[in-house]
């Protein structure tokens, strides 16, 4: 059975998750860290308010490895990233594949903000379908909020070949899926997404695609078949 690799998917222009990047070794602890309570200064009591969770990850990289002794994984991992197609004991930077996940933290400027991540390894097939390949639980969604890369190992002519990445992921939401928690009685809406159908929808919030044509009707859709991408859709609750 080929060993499962931790893969983390990155949020495109049209908000789906179709590229990622798969880390080299897989690590060994993973922390998810979420404060609910406070206690507040004057009355000495907690009272609840939730903050976002953070998931904190050390990543560990290594190309000083002639990819004909390091194995199939290694091996593949090197065809895959630098398009090395042979034996070869060339030196490979390890920054080629680091800084993949390192730049993770600037905007990107068709989002405006930074790339939503998705934490995708083992489990169940709950990843997206078009991340083709890349079965296993999402883990995690957020942002990477901070990252330090250590580099302990170098090659003869200076080159790094062995790294470390500390990250901190902060998690994140859709404010339109946060809307529709606050307000799950009275109409919830959600962005149109790539892909999406007024079936798939129906499915995903009523267990049915059937309904589709609660949604049209709610919306005074001309077209139902015609969905503009990132326009808003009002989902009302089924009725009694």
């Amino acid at each position: 059975m080929a060993l499962v690799k931790l893969v983390i998917a990155v949020e495109d222009k049209n908000h789906g998750f179709s590229t990622a990047i798969k880390v080299l070794y897989n690590p060994n602890q993973i922390t998810i860290t979420k404060t609910g309570w406070t206690t507040d200064a004057k009355i000495k009591k907690p009272f609840s308010k939730p903050s976002p969770a953070t998931l904190s990850v050390n990543l560990f990289f290594d190309t000083s490895i002639p990819t004909d002794m390091a194995g199939s994984d290694t091996e593949r991992f090197y065809k895959e990233s630098f398009g090395i197609n042979k034996y070869t004991y060339e030196t490979v930077d390890v920054r080629n594949y680091v800084n993949q996940i390192f730049n993770l933290t600037n905007p990107r400027s068709e989002l405006n903000r930074p790339p939503i991540c998705r934490l995708i390894w083992g489990g169940k097939n709950e990843a997206l379908s078009r991340l083709e390949g890349y079965k296993g639980t999402v883990m995690f969604q957020g942002v990477l909020q901070n990252v330090t890369k250590t580099f302990t190992r170098f090659s003869a002519e200076g080159i790094p070949v062995r790294a470390n990445l500390s990250c901190t992921f902060l998690e994140y939401e859709d404010p339109v899926q946060n809307v529709k928690k606050l307000n799950p009685i009275d109409d919830p809406i959600r962005i149109i997404k790539q892909g999406e159908s007024l079936s798939s929808i129906a499915q995903e919030e009523y267990g049915n695609s059937a309904l589709w044509r609660i949604i049209a009707d709610a919306n005074r859709l001309v077209n139902p078949r015609q969905l503009t991408v990132g326009s808003l859709l009002t989902v009302p609750p089924l009725p009694r």
